[in-house]
């Protein structure tokens, strides 16, 4: 633990780096920061429960310091020494956090604060394990994080509307939405106690309300995005504009994307209530015998193949399906995105990193297959995940394993991606059982130097189980027989392979806009997901 006095030497130092900067506005917004955080930590009955850890004692003075870091140095990293474009600016933005942390360790290690105090300071500066206003995330990296976006509401958000005049309302509530998704509880709570102008009361109090029975759902379905205009705003706190998904060209989430697709959720769950004996098909087998019979049962089977929904929700269906095609994309522009998927792939894991899909702790109901090679005594296993994106799949099959003999390969068409699931603390260091991920083409048709196209590190006729989780619905229905094959060549005999995927008609495909139809149940999100094939 490190003595009182090496943390005010830490401070001195951290202050003396802030003067350095041209910006003088920098050490004015560090005194903000950490003011902000001061008052999470005090003020506010919630912090008992959210910040509970770092309330009092040495904890305090740790975490009060690493507020003090925020932009620390930034001028010696200037946005003009990485590539222009999207991929560029969330490469630099990335950078700096790692600059900003790696900074930070240095001139608290030279103040004799101890090892462990230095690294979680830069653990909090480098925005690790942030999981913004979610549960089980780090608290100090969320506190920084609450911290920052009430500077920004507190101090810059009114002038930040004034240079902004041709914002909509709509587009203003959109951003204020996503604000409020990134607060921690505290955080809510202490923005309910800010004053604003009144053009802008009444826009955040209908900003906040809208948000408010969306996020007791907390229902962001894997593989929806919703667009936001980019924008360029590297004169104004960087932190705080990360949250609003304003700078360099954020995409923003929703929930929903329009009535309509609100609509198509309750007319699901009504034909949800209506499934009895009288609309279940016992006849046949449409998948296997997992029939629903029992409402106790309801979270241990998948039915709805067997349910017949409404009339009227068909008739939605088809409302909402004639609309997208109102709005079909051009040949031109179709072309484009398939040409340049993994761009756009690279764009979307930049941004998001490891925030955007939930850990899928649904895999032991759906696969006790694939779990059960996580027990200790299963003996020699090897699964591949194909399209592992940021690692949804193997880091809750890691934690959980007890198989030493176990063998994860992970890969991704994005090479943003396998940096994503490399950089996770597990991937380093697994507790049991081994992880390797690298960049692979499931559709490619290229051979490499074995004769077939096989991830770095597999041989063909090794791999006991496959998993692919939305995978074939981000290729193009003509990449299907190679994506096919090349897992067939993969598999041991007797392998299996196991998929998850959108189904035709679902919430996914209902929400899409306009804009986004690329033919007959074949949809691309903009600028950000490759084509959806929903089937």
């Amino acid at each position: 633990m490190s003595s009182d006095a090496a943390l005010q030497k830490a401070r001195q130092l951290v202050d003396e780096a802030h003067s350095g900067d041209p910006e003088s506005k920098e050490l004015s917004y560090a005194d903000g920061v950490e003011s902000w955080a001061t008052k999470l930590l005090s003020d506010y009955p919630s912090s008992t429960s959210h910040f509970s850890t770092l309330r009092s004692g040495h904890a305090r003075k740790v975490v009060l310091l690493a507020a003090r870091c925020q932009h620390l140095e930034r001028f010696k990293t200037p946005r003009s020494s990485y590539p222009e474009g999207k991929a560029g600016y969330f490469k630099w933005r990335r950078g700096l956090y790692d600059t900003q942390a790696n900074r930070a360790k240095e001139l608290l290690l030279s103040a004799a604060v101890s090892e462990e105090d230095a690294e979680n300071v830069a653990m909090w500066v480098r925005k690790e394990d942030l999981k913004p206003g979610k549960e089980g995330g780090e608290a100090g990296t969320q506190l920084l994080e609450d911290a920052a976006v009430l500077v920004f509401l507190e101090e810059q958000l009114a002038a930040f509307a004034q240079a902004h005049p041709d914002y909509t309302r709509e587009k203003v509530i959109d951003i204020l939405k996503k604000t409020w998704r990134k607060l921690s509880p505290v955080g809510k709570e202490a923005v309910s106690g800010l004053t604003f102008p009144d053009a802008l009361a009444g826009i955040i109090a209908e900003a906040t309300a809208a948000v408010a029975p969306a996020n007791a759902d907390s229902a962001i379905q894997e593989g929806q995005t919703g667009p936001s205009a980019p924008q360029s705003a590297e004169d104004l706190n960087v932190s705080a504009l990360d949250s609003l998904g304003l700078n360099g060209g954020h995409q923003e989430m929703t929930i929903a994307s329009s009535s309509g697709a609100f609509g198509s959720e309750t007319l699901l769950h009504a034909a949800a209530e209506r499934v009895s004996s009288e609309s279940i098909d016992r006849g046949g087998r449409t998948f296997g015998n997992r029939i629903l019979s029992t409402d106790d049962d309801m979270w241990k089977h998948n039915a709805w193949d067997h349910a017949k929904p409404p009339p009227e929700h068909l008739q939605m269906v088809e409302g909402l399906l004639s609309k997208q095609r109102e709005s079909k994309v051009t040949a031109e522009e179709a072309e484009r995105y398939h040409s340049n998927a993994a761009s756009y792939w690279d764009e979307f894991y930049a941004s998001h990193e490891n925030r955007f899909f939930r850990d899928r702790h649904w895999l032991h109901h759906e696969f006790p297959e694939l779990t059960a090679t996580t027990f200790a005594d299963y003996g020699p296993a090897r699964v591949l995940e194909v399209g592992c994106g940021a690692g949804n799949t193997v880091f809750p099959l890691l934690e959980m394993n007890r198989n030493p003999h176990l063998s994860l390969v992970a890969c991704d068409y994005s090479a943003e991606a396998v940096r994503v699931v490399q950089s996770h603390e597990l991937y380093r260091r697994p507790s049991c059982g081994t992880l390797d991920a690298s960049v692979w083409d499931l559709s490619s048709t290229e051979a490499g130097a074995g004769g077939a196209n096989l991830p770095r590190g597999v041989e063909a006729a090794s791999v006991d189980i496959a998993v692919l989780i939305f995978v074939l619905s981000a290729l193009h229905p003509k990449e299907w027989r190679a994506a096919v094959r090349n897992i067939a060549t993969l598999l041991k005999p007797g392998g299996i392979v196991l998929l998850r995927d959108y189904a035709r008609h679902d919430l996914p495909q209902l929400r899409f806009r306009k804009g986004r139809y690329l033919e007959e149940n074949f949809y691309g999100e903009r600028a950000r997901k490759r084509p959806m094939e929903s089937s």
